[in-house]
């Protein structure tokens, strides 16, 4: 019994993270891919040298970043807590 209630637990711990923080941070990923890494390259390419160049590529590299979180908690939102195997 105490197992079965500890797995009842558990599965309610996974439905309140796919329906309340998966959107939350799919959002946020949305935003730094949107706005901010692309704010970063902007000012990077307008100050030029070394130091633009590294915030051109922080700019990339974190929109890049932003972009696989954001396709991760999209499909991981449809799959989380499915099982990998079918019905016997």
């Amino acid at each position: 019994m105490a197992f079965g209630s500890f797995i009842k637990k558990l599965k309610n711990i996974g439905e309140k993270v796919k329906n309340k923080v998966l959107p939350i941070i799919n959002k946020g990923a949305e935003i730094v891919q949107n706005t901010v890494a692309p704010a970063i390259t902007s000012i990077g390419e307008q100050i030029g040298g070394n130091f633009g160049n590294t915030l051109q590529t922080i700019g990339t590299a974190t929109g890049n970043i932003a972009g696989k979180v954001g396709k991760w908690t999209s499909t991981g939102k449809e799959k989380f807590l499915q099982p990998s195997y079918g019905p016997a």
